[in-house]
C-alpha cells in the first residue's frame, strides 16, 4: 500500500500580512467621507453626515478599513440605513481605490516643492515666468493720445512704475528692472507706514547691508540683490527673492490699461 508524502497544512502556514503605507493608513477627514457618500453613493446630505461621523467613531475612516468595509461591519458599527448599507459600500470601496491625490501625499508634495525653491534661491537659479516680450509695458507715445488723460491711484504703483523706468535708464532689463524697483517699493511704503504710525513693529528702513553683499543702490537706499545663473540681477527683500512676475501683476492690478500712460509719462 502506497502512502502519500505527508504535506504541511495549510491551516498552520500563516501568510505575512501586506503592509499598510502611511497613506493608506491616512485618516479620511470628515467633509471628503460626507462628499463621497453624497455625490458617489447617492446618500441625502443628512444621511450622508450621519455615516461619516459613524465611520469616524469607530475609526473606519482609513483606505485600508474602506477597502474591507462589508455591509454587515457597517450594521455592526451602526452606519447608516439598512436599504443604504450597499450604496454606502460600493462608495467607500471607490474613495479608498481612488488615485486621486490624497492629503498626506499633497503635503508630501508641497514640503518638497518648497525645499527644491528654496534651494534654487540660494544657488540663483530661479526661472522667472516671464519672459522679456511679456514685459514689454507697450508705452504710448503719441501725444495725442497723451492728451487729456489721468489716472487716479494712490502712490505706491506710481512709484514702481517710476522706480522701474529709472532702472531701465540706467541699463537695467524690464526684469530685472521689475524685481529690484518692487523690492524699492516694499522698502519705502513700509518706511512710510512706520512714519504715520500705521504699522508697529515694522523695521523702516532696509536692513543694513555690507560691503561684499551685491547690491544696488537707488535713491539713498541700498537693495541687495542676487546673480542669477542666466546672468540677470533679482532684488531680495526680506530675504527672498522677489519675482519680477509678482511686480507686474501688481502694477496691473492697480492701473489697469493705464499702465502704458503712467509708463510714458513716467
Amino acid at each position: 500500500m502506497r502512502t502519500a508524502p505527508y504535506q504541511a497544512s495549510d491551516k498552520n502556514v500563516k501568510e505575512p500580512k501586506p503592509e499598510v503605507t502611511a497613506v493608506e493608513d491616512e485618516q479620511i477627514p470628515l467633509p471628503r467621507l460626507i462628499h463621497a457618500l453624497h455625490t458617489l453613493g447617492g446618500l441625502t446630505v443628512i444621511d450622508a453626515i450621519s455615516a461619516s461621523r459613524a465611520l469616524i467613531k469607530a475609526k473606519c475612516n482609513t483606505r485600508v478599513r474602506m477597502r474591507r468595509m462589508s455591509a454587515p461591519e457597517l450594521e455592526s458599527i451602526q452606519c447608516g440605513k439598512a436599504s443604504t448599507h450597499d450604496k454606502i459600500v460600493a462608495a467607500l470601496h471607490t474613495l479608498a481605490t481612488s488615485r486621486g491625490v490624497s492629503d498626506a501625499e499633497r503635503s508630501v508634495r508641497e514640503i518638497e516643492r518648497h525645499k527644491n525653491e528654496q534651494l534654487q534661491r540660494e544657488y540663483g537659479n530661479v526661472e522667472s515666468a516671464v519672459s522679456d516680450a511679456d514685459t514689454d509695458l507697450e508705452a504710448i507715445v503719441d501725444e495725442k493720445a497723451l492728451s487729456g488723460r489721468h489716472v487716479v491711484v494712490n502712490r505706491a504703483p506710481v512709484l514702481l512704475a517710476w522706480s522701474v523706468v529709472v532702472l531701465q535708464q540706467v541699463g537695467f532689463a524690464t526684469r530685472e528692472a521689475l524685481s529690484i524697483g518692487a523690492c524699492y517699493m516694499r522698502a519705502t511704503a513700509n518706511a512710510r507706514a512706520v512714519s504715520l504710525g500705521q504699522k508697529t513693529g515694522v523695521h523702516s528702513e532696509l536692513p543694513s547691508v555690507s560691503a561684499d553683499q551685491p547690491h544696488v543702490e537707488l535713491m539713498g537706499k541700498r537693495i541687495p540683490v542676487m546673480h542669477m545663473r542666466d546672468g540677470e540681477y533679482r532684488g531680495m527683500y526680506a530675504g527672498e527673492v522677489y519675482a519680477p512676475e509678482n511686480a507686474l501683476k501688481y502694477l496691473k492690478k492697480s492701473l489697469f490699461q493705464t499702465l502704458p500712460l503712467v509708463e510714458t509719462m513716467l
